[in-house]
């Protein structure tokens, strides 16, 4: 296991859940901590509050590309690449793991079982999901640790 999967493990150790594991991992690149945006991202557990509803790993990824390059106040505006970015993690989501599993619902993806074949099944969503959104970060020329960003978000 590699150092990402490393630190995704000892996250979900802890006990936090595929959406959250995504933002902290973005916020640990960034070197920050945002205890309240992880607490936010529990909602999206196991498919909305274990509805069963779409992956935590591709709506966690999506509020890690929003860490980056969304709004986050009022005299600002979202990086031009945000949307295009998010379409870009989706199209690939539906492709990588729709097509093998069915659909993108975590329901799809565990099968609706809480096993250790479901967890295994979700660890993998995880970390390649993570690693693709690292990489769209990275092809808009976004740093891992935010040092390359391209801040046109700032109003002038």
């Amino acid at each position: 296991m590699d150092e990402i999967g490393q630190r995704m493990m000892k996250i979900h150790e802890e006990g936090f859940y595929c959406s959250q594991i995504m933002v902290r991992m973005g916020l640990d690149n960034l070197g920050q901590e945002n205890p309240q945006l992880v607490a936010a991202m529990e909602g999206l557990k196991a498919g909305f509050a274990y509805a069963g509803k779409t992956c935590g790993a591709l709506t966690g990824a999506i509020g890690l590309l929003g860490l980056y390059a969304g709004r986050g106040g009022a005299d600002q505006e979202p990086h031009p690449a945000l949307d295009p970015m998010v379409l870009e993690l989706v199209d690939w989501f539906e492709t990588q793991f729709g097509s093998k599993y069915g659909g993108i619902d975590c329901e799809k993806i565990t099968s609706g079982r809480h096993d250790d074949e479901a967890k295994k099944n979700c660890q993998v969503v995880v970390y390649f999901t993570y690693r693709q959104t690292l990489d769209i970060l990275s092809r808009r020329g976004f740093a891992q640790d935010g040092s390359s960003l391209d801040d046109r978000r700032a109003v002038a």
